[in-house]
């Protein structure tokens, strides 16, 4: 792994829980990312909801969105990126997160 900070703990603490896209570099290309999904509710039945809470979400290839659980790969990736202004830039370091925040706010 490299000596950086694109690592998911980052990618979770400084972008994810505030609502922030983010994918790894090898998903580009594709139209997947990852995000935090607030409020979900499930449809157990017809007009019958279950609250779920918050939810780790993925887009997939095919445009619909499901829960995710990250992979060991994903965990000790190095890659992962966030989306800003409608590009996806590298999550970089810790000084970087009061930037990433503002930028977060904008694109979240």
């Amino acid at each position: 792994m490299a000596n950086n900070e694109q690592n998911f703990c980052h990618a979770l603490r400084n972008c994810i829980v505030d609502g922030v896209r983010i994918r790894r570099s090898s998903w580009e290309g594709t139209p997947c990312f990852v995000m935090l999904a607030k409020d979900v509710a499930v449809a157990i039945g017809e007009n019958e909801f279950v609250d779920m809470g918050q939810a780790i979400i993925c887009r997939t290839g095919t445009g619909s969105f499901v829960p995710w659980i990250p992979t060991q790969s994903d965990l000790l990736a190095d890659d992962w990126q966030w989306l800003c202004n409608g590009s996806w830039v590298p999550c970089e370091s810790e000084a970087s997160a009061a930037i990433e925040f503002a930028c977060c706010e904008e694109c979240g």
